[in-house]
């Protein structure tokens, strides 16, 4: 974990964020000025919401207002599988899209990134994780309408193979990235946050509150990246209660909109810890949201790894102003439940005979790695059976 060296000075790190963050109400309106001149453009947007509030007719009526001659859309569902991003990215390939914008959740933007990797690529994006694929993905440009992934400035996009497993029905986890899997820019308008139901804004909130502490926490962090969730970490634990009490209050909106992103910052280059890996088996056993199964953890994982990060983990305990140690985490525990989060595996439908499999899965995951403490599969299991 970098700190200092032997002889006191400060050791050598590395930082990249090459995403351009333009953050203010009303961006979206000036969506034609950092489109490149391109004129064939695909367009990845949630689901349903992108479509229901008019979003997505406003988003084509601004590209065609700015010389675009061509829009294909495609909609990146929940944990976006990859076969669904092979096929947006096939449509975007045929019509000869120049640019892909995501404007979504985070499962929208991973699907963005996953389709502008496919339209230059003929190969499954599942064959590409882990590898330099042959051809530059195409230029992304991403706008989020939650406050939590931080995709719109990461290199990651989190989706689902479902070749990846013969066990899960649902598939696995799996991650695709690579230099160009960073946006050019993100366009951060708090007014497209506003209004978001409360679920969501809990899950992605909290979301974004594990990518700061698991990043400062982590063996890969260093000091800007402390710094910066620090920063997002203050942010979010005023900002969301706000956000949750009143839906349409757009300070608390831009709060967390800019936390997220800022969180995310610290996630690029950190990556996550054993948190997450002990939120996947939530996700796609039990169909636990990301943002949630995370929110489950996340005290725990923090409390499991204290001793092996007491000064890191001891400032994020601060902040929520119970001090360090067991007061720290019970303040932190306090802070979850008046969010309405559960921090018990059980009430998400995990079983005792589960937690053999559970461990497993959590130990084959490399981002257990990262962890400070180091991770035993006994230490897993003993905890999986105290948090049930």
């Amino acid at each position: 974990m970098p700190g200092r060296g032997e002889r006191g000075e400060m050791e050598a790190f590395r930082y990249y964020a090459p995403t351009e963050m333009r953050f203010g109400c009303g961006l979206l309106t000036g969506l034609g000025e950092h489109i490149r001149g391109a004129r064939r453009v695909c367009v990845v947007t949630g689901r349903r919401s992108a479509e229901a509030s008019g979003l997505k007719a406003r988003l084509e009526r601004l590209l065609k207002a700015a010389g675009v001659e061509r829009v294909v859309f495609g909609a990146g569902p929940p944990n976006p599988p990859c076969a669904v991003v092979d096929e947006i990215g096939a449509r975007a390939r045929e019509a000869g899209c120049e640019l892909v914008i995501g404007v979504g959740g985070g499962s929208a933007m991973d699907a963005a990134k996953g389709a502008a990797v496919a339209a230059t690529n003929a190969t499954p994006v599942a064959e590409l994780v882990g590898t330099r694929w042959p051809n530059r993905a195409l230029p992304l440009l991403l706008i989020p309408t939650t406050a939590g992934t931080g995709s719109e400035v990461v290199q990651y996009a989190i989706l689902t193979d479902k070749g990846k497993s013969d066990k899960v029905a649902r598939g696995d986890k799996v991650n695709l990235n690579g230099p160009d899997t960073f946006p050019y820019l993100a366009l951060l308008d708090p007014e497209l946050t506003v209004g978001l139901p409360r679920e969501y804004t809990v899950d992605t909130g909290v979301d974004a509150f594990c990518h700061a502490a698991e990043g400062t926490m982590s063996r890969r962090a260093n000091p800007l990246a402390d710094a910066l969730a620090l920063e997002a970490i203050g942010r979010i634990r005023h900002a969301l209660p706000r956000a949750v009490a009143e839906p349409g209050d757009l300070g608390a909106r831009g709060e967390m909109l800019y936390a997220a992103s800022v969180a995310g910052l610290v996630l690029a280059q950190t990556g996550t810890t054993m948190v997450h890996a002990l939120s996947y088996p939530l996700t796609l056993w039990h169909g636990v949201s990301h943002g949630r199964a995370n929110a489950a953890l996340i005290a725990h994982g923090l409390d499991f790894n204290y001793a092996a990060a007491p000064e890191k983990i001891g400032r994020v305990y601060e902040l929520f102003g119970g001090g360090r140690g067991r007061a720290g985490v019970e303040a932190l525990k306090a802070w979850l439940d008046g969010l309405g989060v559960v921090t018990r595996l059980w009430h998400y439908g995990m079983a005792r005979e589960e937690i053999a499999a559970c461990t497993d899965y959590v130990m084959a995951r490399r981002s257990t790695k990262a962890s400070p403490r180091d991770v035993r599969t006994e230490d897993v299991a003993e905890l999986l059976e105290e948090i049930l």
